[in-house]
């Protein structure tokens, strides 16, 4: 975010986002935090009444989080067209001749509010429109990094060209592709020391943080193993420094990849360990941890990739994040994860993936 206002503020760029979009946000949010409340009460029905957690209210809350967003619209000077001008009538008849975004079951109502906000407020044939949506399935074409074929119809029918606007899967994309290369690079940190300032050092230091952040992502990369955690991250493998930009006259942006093995806490229903075990390869802690499930830890090698905002005249880490790189699965030997789907063998202990 920083980068992008950094870009925003040196060009004659515009950042919208269509209220419609707010409104989702805002009501996405509403649901994730009244579903958690609800987990809150049914544990407070197992507790003592001194034990039950005190509920906040759900309308402050969301209030505060909607606070925060409007701080962030303001800042970075943000457009928000509206959608109440679209014809009803167009979306209707979309919707029955199911045009994209609409689905074949009619689903995409607002999906087809967005796309005609676009369409109407927001592109033109003399400018560049970046569509930042994950929403593929409804406004891309299957493995190609275009708008689908009657998203591409529409531009025509409004005399627009179908280049001028691009479809793009997350802000990460806009910003490797359309930002950095505008941006002054620096080689002084390549290999993560400036001062008294060491990458590794900083590494193990905040494993602890690093770990919470991992396991945001072991679900989608665990589908079949229910409620895997990191128990412990291990001293970084490998750490390549591969970009660094200037944000301002203190402040940098470091970008690293990182190798590290992870240990997880894994609780296998009894019935389930005989098939999974051949996949991965658990070690029994307590085989019998109750009745139903066993402990099982597992050792995995992860590619994470890690952004941070450095502080060249307080030497400090200001804030970072961190994302788990895309795995196309695990090596059957060693478990190390697998970067390509082209790959013939393991990157960690070398064995081939083929038999001969």
């Amino acid at each position: 975010m920083r980068l992008l206002k950094k870009w925003l503020e040196s060009s004659d760029s515009k950042l919208f986002i269509p209220q419609i979009v707010k409104a989702e946000v805002l009501n996405k949010y509403k649901e994730t935090v009244q579903e958690k409340l609800n987990y809150v009460n049914k544990l407070n029905g197992l507790l003592l009444s001194t034990q039950k957690i005190k509920l906040p209210d759900i309308k402050e809350i969301v209030e505060s989080y909607q606070n925060y967003i409007e701080e962030i619209i303001q800042d970075f000077k943000v457009e928000q067209p509206d959608h109440s001008q679209i014809p009803h009538n167009d979306i209707i008849q979309r919707d029955l001749s199911r045009r994209r975004p609409f689905q074949t079951s009619g689903k995409g109502y607002r999906d087809t509010l967005l796309w005609e906000v676009i369409l109407r407020e927001i592109a033109s044939q003399e400018t560049k429109t970046y569509f930042i949506s994950d929403n593929w399935n409804d406004f891309g074409i299957k493995d190609k990094n275009e708008l689908h074929e009657h998203l591409q119809e529409d531009l025509k029918k409004n005399h627009l060209s179908i280049d001028c606007v691009i479809l793009l899967r997350n802000l990460s994309d806009f910003i490797d592709k359309f930002v950095k290369p505008t941006l002054e690079a620096i080689p002084d940190l390549t290999k993560g020391k400036y001062d008294s300032f060491d990458f590794y050092n900083w590494f193990k230091n905040n494993r602890e943080i690093i770990g919470n952040e991992i396991d945001k992502y072991l679900e989608s990369i665990y589908p079949d193993l229910e409620d895997p955690s990191v128990s412990y991250v291990e001293d970084p493998e490998e750490i390549e420094i591969f970009d660094i930009y200037i944000l301002d006259e203190d402040r940098v942006l470091i970008e690293a990849n990182v190798n590290v093995d992870v240990n997880l806490d894994i609780f296998v229903f009894k019935n389930d360990y005989a098939w999974l075990s051949e996949k991965y390869n658990f070690i029994i802690w307590d085989n019998d941890w109750n009745k139903h499930y066993m402990w099982t830890q597992m050792l995995v090698n992860l590619p994470i990739s890690i952004k941070l905002i450095f502080n060249i005249r307080d030497i400090e880490v200001e804030n970072f994040e961190i994302e788990v790189q895309e795995i196309f699965g695990f090596c059957p030997n060693c478990s190390a994860a697998i970067l390509s789907d082209a790959a013939e063998s393991c990157s960690k202990c070398g064995k081939s993936f083929f038999y001969v």
